[in-house]
């Protein structure tokens, strides 16, 4: 599939993401550890929130960046690289990164999860949200600060 696209289009820019982590039943790990159960999909541990990136094609030049990044980043990346004009609060485009300048472009990244998400505005008494756990996190470089409330 890719050499067909790149045969139209070699400047095609191919953008892969996975999801966020190992689902709770793959995760296999004992208490504590990275494969924790407790620890994986839908948490804001790194098992729930620390997935692949890769983006080819292009211009990109090719190499590894460990920099932060977060999801919210490909909506200032993607604009940058279609050419337009994008604003976004939380967004930062990624494009220094894909042309192999891996200055840091983040201090922290942020992640938060709310338990459950949505409660169906047609139960009686139910506001439309109204999560009962609130988890965030921040991290940086170095370390994570998670809060539970």
């Amino acid at each position: 599939m890719v050499a067909a696209i790149r045969a139209v289009d070699p400047e095609t820019v191919f953008v892969v993401i996975s999801d966020n982590g190992t689902s709770g039943s793959a995760a296999q790990g004992t208490v504590g550890d990275c494969f924790d159960p407790e620890r994986s999909k839908g948490t804001v541990y790194e098992g729930g929130i620390h997935v692949p990136l890769i983006i080819s094609g292009g211009d990109v030049v090719p190499g590894e960046c460990t920099a932060l990044v977060s999801a919210t980043d490909l909506f200032g990346t993607i604009g940058d690289l279609a050419g337009v004009h994008w604003a976004a609060e939380d967004s930062v485009s990624l494009s220094p990164y894909l042309a192999g300048d891996l200055t840091p472009l983040r201090s922290t990244v942020y992640a938060e999860d709310f338990s459950p998400n949505f409660i169906s505005p047609d139960v009686n008494g139910q506001p439309p949200f109204a999560p009962t756990v609130h988890t965030r996190a921040i991290r940086n470089e170095r370390y994570k600060l998670i809060r539970f409330t």
